[in-house]
């Protein structure tokens, strides 16, 4: 369902776009490619202020709901995609995945626990 909402000349259109939850399998691998560094997290950013040079595709976000955008755990993308980089080094991609917030937080833990376990095993 899409709405709309004409505010003067300018066509305004919202969406009932909320992030899908992942399947536990995806989920594993995706703390797998954060661990291996595979992904790039909106929060690797620095400085976070060129968050919006390195996933463009966050615009998006102003078409949907607060709502929608409190369910937002994180922005990422596969490194792989990368489509080109900031004068500070960081990735430029022309696409972005938003992960829901309860995943993310699942997701944030596990990471953390592999990390501090890889770091126990070097």
């Amino acid at each position: 369902m899409i709405i709309q909402a004409k505010i003067g000349p300018i066509k305004l259109m919202k969406s009932d776009w909320y992030p899908q939850r992942l399947t536990a399998a995806d989920l594993m691998a995706f703390v797998e490619d954060a661990v291996e560094h595979r992904v790039f997290l909106g929060q690797e950013v620095q400085p976070f202020e060129e968050i919006a040079i390195v996933f463009p595709a966050m615009a998006f976000l102003t078409r949907v709901s607060q709502d929608a955008r409190d369910h937002v755990g994180i922005v990422y993308e596969k490194r792989e995609r990368a489509v080109g980089q900031t004068p500070n080094g960081n990735p430029v991609f022309d696409t972005a995945s938003f992960m829901h917030r309860e995943d993310w937080f699942i997701a944030r833990d596990l990471i953390a626990a592999a990390v501090v376990k890889e770091g126990m095993m070097s």
